[in-house]
């Protein structure tokens, strides 16, 4: 088993409803498990009255249009993931790629101050993502500048 984990980090730019920020996509031809997803939720817009709503789906393909970010490995002498992480704060390209429903969403209200929401999904048995498919965070409404979202996935490949 090899364990690996990466950040989660959204300040988004383009903060219209559906819009992906950040996904994790297997990009290997064996199931990997997500293990542990640890987020936290914030909007700092100086008192304004709404609500930032976030959210995370089942996808099917590879978003294009983002930065491909590092993958961390538990041990540096695996070999590296087969898991691909990609991030536009401005919206990922969805052309091609499947669409789930989701399954997750998470509330901020605005404030000028005060803690985080956090959010903690943790599964010994592993939330499991067949080869093509992945997970991705993204606007579930519209979202209020200054909101954002985050902190880090943990998975295992074998």
């Amino acid at each position: 088993m090899k364990y690996y984990a990466c950040r989660i980090a959204i300040e988004p730019t383009t903060l219209t409803e559906d819009t992906v920020y950040q996904a994790f996509v297997n990009q290997d031809n064996k199931s990997i498990r997500v293990r542990r997803i640890q987020l936290q939720l914030d909007s700092a817009d100086a008192g304004g009255s709404g609500n930032s709503v976030y959210g995370m789906k089942r996808i099917k393909g590879l978003p294009t249009n983002g930065t491909v970010l590092g993958v961390t490995k538990y041990n540096t002498q695996n070999e590296d993931s087969l898991m691909t992480v990609v991030r536009n704060q401005a919206g990922l390209t969805m052309t091609g790629v499947t669409q789930l429903e989701y399954f997750w969403e998470g509330s901020i209200p605005s404030k000028t101050g005060g803690s985080p929401t956090s959010i903690q999904f943790d599964n010994s048995e592993g939330f499991i993502l067949a080869p093509n498919e992945g997970l991705a965070f993204f606007a579930d409404n519209i979202v209020i500048s200054g909101s954002s979202m985050r902190g880090f996935m943990e998975w295992v490949e074998e």
